[in-house]
C-alpha cells in the first residue's frame, strides 16, 4: 500500500541553498540550472563592459520618455510632428524641436548600445 504524499509549498534545503548560492555569488538561473554570469554567453561579458551607460542628466524629462520619443520617430518613421502629437495625446507637453534634438544626442548612442 503505497500512501501519497502531500505536495510541499516549501522550498527543499537544496532549492534553498541554490536561491543563496544565486543571490550571493551574482548568479543567473535559468530553467532550474544555475550559471555564474562570468560564464553565461560565448563573449564572457565582454559584451557589457562595451557598453557604456547613457547619462540623461540635465534633462527635464524622465529617460523613459526621451527613449519613448526617440523610438516613435526612427521606429515607425513618423515626423518630428506626429511624434510631438503623440506625446501630447498622453499628457506629455514637448516641442517637436526638443524631439529632434533628442534624437540627434541620443539616438546614435542607443543605436550603438543595442548593436
Amino acid at each position: 500500500m503505497s500512501v501519497a504524499k502531500k505536495p510541499s509549498t516549501a522550498l527543499s534545503h537544496d532549492a534553498e541553498v541554490g536561491v543563496k548560492w544565486n543571490v550571493q555569488r551574482g548568479c543567473r538561473a535559468s530553467h532550474g540550472v544555475v550559471t555564474p554570469l562570468r560564464t553565461c554567453g560565448s563573449a564572457g561579458g565582454s559584451v557589457a563592459k562595451g557598453m557604456k551607460k547613457i547619462s540623461y542628466r540635465g534633462y527635464r524629462f524622465p529617460p523613459e520618455i526621451i527613449h519613448q520619443a526617440i523610438w516613435l520617430y526612427l521606429r515607425f518613421t513618423l515626423s518630428l510632428r506626429d511624434v510631438e502629437d503623440l506625446l501630447a495625446e498622453r499628457g506629455i507637453m514637448v516641442s517637436y524641436e526638443t524631439v529632434r534634438r533628442w534624437v540627434n544626442h541620443f539616438g546614435p548612442m542607443i543605436a550603438a548600445d543595442q548593436t
